[in-house]
């Protein structure tokens, strides 16, 4: 029995040798660690992602991401998982105060639960900053009104700029007034106010330059135009006003051409604007008629004053493709254009139809709509429509599957359609209207600005 039981201890003990054979072979082996990337190249106050694989057969005790130029120090404790693989994305975003200066030392270490480690270093390089900071301004010619009365013009001039790292300065100088100043910017959007004085009307030539953190720099001429009061029928504080383009014709539209503008505050207005081509040409007006009465454009002196006067204003222009946010306060003269960048993807490119139908139901026309222009958001297609005599076509957006629509809102009098919103659940209401004619009408629908526009049928 002895013999049996010195046997079972010899065996047990060689058993347990193999396993710590076993075990010290395992622990041999250090963590892996794979990075995405092994080098890192971005600036001061951008958005960084580092991505990694990390492995370990016996099991992963932590994973530990330093860069104390940077301020990381991320840990991840895994002592209570042990998991044998692990995927890091990590995002952080470079302090604005970092000296670039300064080698900065990121690395990834990971310890295993055998006590093995893997260190791994991350390159970091500082991009340097080569791009121009933006003057979002529009308009290269400014009114500024004129008090005949006591001989002096002391306007308010609010500037608007961008960069795409920090903003430092914008300075104005005005030779003929020996108006010369500096004022500090910061971040990457930011405006500037100046109060030049001015003591004759006339026209003046003026320089703003904005610079950003780096020294680099963009100037732009201006003209302001210190005029007298100039002649303006008068104005109301209208509840809307509509945005048009000049160079279209009303009568060639059944849907869209008077754009509507919403009042934000007394006598102000806003709308997002699409402009098709360079040179846009625009103008308001605050009922659906261009050959009204009211009439409102801009000053022949200033394209950034906007007066109401039909034949003595001229319309302002857009100069380049685009999106742009418009806003007019018709009781300051004040107009304000600035850029506004779209939605990079559409969605449901592809997918959108104009589907519409007539009294009694029967169906009319569908067509699956394509890029205008190659630009994804705005759709277009021809849109057939056979208009039985006496009823009123109806027409709406919706996806092929019909899960999801664009409908038009209209005014609380049910006259005007306001906008067009995105409804997912079902049709809630269609644009409706008196077809003078069947045929094809070109149709375009911006997803951005949630406007349709239709043609009467063309020759």
């Amino acid at each position: 029995m002895k013999r049996f039981t010195h046997c079972l201890t010899a065996f047990a003990c060689l058993v347990m040798a193999m396993v710590a054979v076993s075990c010290d072979k395992e622990s041999d082996t250090p963590p892996g660690l794979s990075i995405e990337s092994g080098a890192i190249a971005s600036f001061p106050g951008e958005s960084v992602v580092v991505k990694a694989t990390v492995s370990d057969e016996v099991g992963i005790q932590s994973i530990h991401l330093t860069c104390p130029e940077m301020g990381v120090d991320k840990l991840y404790d895994l002592s209570s998982q042990k998991p044998v693989v692990f995927n890091v994305s990590y995002q952080f975003v470079i302090p604005l105060d970092t000296d670039t200066d300064i080698p900065a030392n990121f690395r990834i270490e990971v310890l295993g639960t055998s006590g093995k480690t893997t260190v791994k270093p991350i390159q970091v390089t500082y991009l340097p900053d080569t791009t121009d900071p933006v003057i979002t301004t529009f308009g290269d010619e400014i009114g500024v009104d004129f008090d005949d009365d006591n001989s002096i013009a002391e306007p308010t001039l609010v500037f608007s700029f961008t960069d795409d790292r920090g903003l430092a300065s914008a300075r104005l100088q005005i030779a003929d007034i020996s108006f010369d100043e500096t004022l500090p910017l910061s971040g990457r959007s930011d405006n500037a106010t100046f109060y030049p004085v001015f003591d004759a009307s006339g026209l003046y030539d003026a320089t703003l330059t904005v610079t950003d953190d780096a020294g680099n720099t963009t100037a732009k001429q201006i003209v302001f135009g210190v005029i007298g009061e100039e002649p303006e029928n008068p104005i109301s504080d209208y509840t809307h006003m509509w945005i048009v383009n000049t160079e279209e014709d009303p009568a060639d539209y059944m849907l869209g051409y008077y754009q509507y503008m919403a009042r934000t505050d007394a006598y102000i207005y806003s709308v997002l604007f699409y402009a098709p081509k360079a040179d846009t040409k625009i103008a308001f007006v605050p009922i659906q008629d261009i050959d009204g009465a009211d009439y409102f454009g801009r000053s022949p002196y200033a394209s950034t004053k906007i007066l109401n006067n039909k034949g003595y204003v001229l319309p302002i222009t857009i100069p380049a493709v685009g999106y742009y946010n418009v806003s007019i306060n018709i009781q300051t003269h004040a107009l304000t254009i600035t850029p506004h960048t779209p939605a990079a993807v559409n969605p449901f490119a592809g997918q959108v139809r104009g589907y519409s139908y007539v009294n009694g139901g029967s169906t009319n026309s569908q067509f699956a709509t394509s890029p205008v222009n190659g630009n994804p958001m705005r759709l277009a297609s021809n849109f057939d429509i056979v208009d039985p005599a006496g009823s009123w076509p109806n027409v709406v957006f919706i996806t092929s599957d019909w899960s999801k629509s664009w409908n038009p809102v209209y005014d609380s009098t049910w006259t005007y359609i306001i906008r067009w919103e995105y409804n997912a659940a079902f049709v809630s209401s269609y644009a409706y209207f008196e077809s003078v004619a069947a045929g094809i009408h070109p149709a375009v629908f911006d997803m951005e600005a949630m406007w349709v526009t239709m043609k009467k049928p063309q020759p």
